[in-house]
């Protein structure tokens, strides 16, 4: 039986006050030919949102929930190079004033992983770069001006690297950084607006086997430029940074050869011109080789 690494899924999240999941890309590669499908929930919510620097609370708004659907595929084109797409469905609601809810598909997510660089140790270890790219684009017309949005509207490139030690007993470290290019943007006030670029950085500390996945992350932006919330709303040109923390696993479903659960939370630390939000999420993957991946041999 082929062992199997059991790679953690990284829920899309994408909420105008909340961060984004940590990107598409993990450190371990999918194996030529293997498909992963993923369906997943997350709900997170905050009270309190950070006014600038400063955590306040929203007594207009009341507590604002943010639920999302994601659908999440990857596959293995060749044993060194991976696909990934998600495409979200999120719907976010303030407990009171008179914002009306939003609900509809936010930002389809494109990425490729490539396996830079490997070297293996073998008791000592093994350590393999990464690097990908990736597209965002706005699936739906959704209100990105408003003081309750699922999405800021913009066009996105991401680049990123990422460096992962895994030793022989299961245990991982993963450092990876990014940078995040945005498009230019169209309010529905009628003008055109910035969205500012922005770094990531993603550390995360785990072990992994043919059984189980668990594993701690830190989750951290610095946006390059931008403007502070005026007078506690939003606007897409808004400076937003966060530090999140949180823990996901990955673990089979007893007495399927397929499929695994995936479950989550992460809270925020510390944030700039965002939901002081807390956030749990759910999932099951479903696990397959459908083909050989490219260049297999007939």
């Amino acid at each position: 039986m082929k062992k199997r690494y059991l790679s953690i899924f990284l829920l899309s999240l994408g909420c105008f006050f909340s961060a984004s999941a940590q990107g598409l890309v993990d450190g371990f590669m999918k194996g030529s030919g293997q498909v992963d499908a993923v369906l997943s929930y997350s709900f997170e919510s905050y009270s309190q949102y950070y006014d600038g620097p400063i955590a306040v609370e929203t007594p207009t708004l009341g507590t604002v929930r943010t639920q999302s659907t994601s659908l999440f595929l990857a596959t293995g084109l060749t044993p060194f190079l991976d696909v990934m797409v998600n495409l979200p469905f999120v719907t976010t609601s303030p407990s009171q004033g008179y914002w009306p809810t939003q609900s509809d598909f936010q930002d389809i997510s494109a990425a490729f992983r490539l396996l830079a660089f490997s070297r293996d140790w073998g008791k000592s270890g093994r350590l393999d770069l990464l690097l990908s790219g990736g597209i965002m684009a706005p699936m739906t017309n959704y209100v990105a001006d408003a003081p309750v949005v699922i999405g800021h509207q913009a066009r996105q490139l991401d680049s990123r690297g990422a460096l992962q030690y895994r030793h022989p007993s299961g245990v991982f470290a993963m450092a990876q950084g990014g940078y995040l290019r945005r498009a230019n943007i169209y309010v529905d006030r009628g003008y055109e607006v910035f969205v500012p670029d922005a770094y990531e950085s993603v550390f995360r500390l785990g072990y992994a086997n043919s059984n189980l996945y668990l594993c701690a992350w830190l989750h951290k932006r610095d946006t390059r430029s931008g403007t502070d919330l005026g007078y506690g709303v939003p606007f897409p040109t808004n400076k937003i940074d966060f530090t999140r923390i949180g823990i996901d696993a990955v673990v089979p479903i007893p007495g399927s050869e397929h499929f695994s659960a995936v479950l989550g939370t992460g809270l925020t630390l510390n944030g700039r011109n965002i939901g002081d939000a807390n956030r749990i999420s759910a999932g099951i993957v479903y696990r397959f080789s459908p083909w050989n991946g490219l260049f297999a041999k007939s």
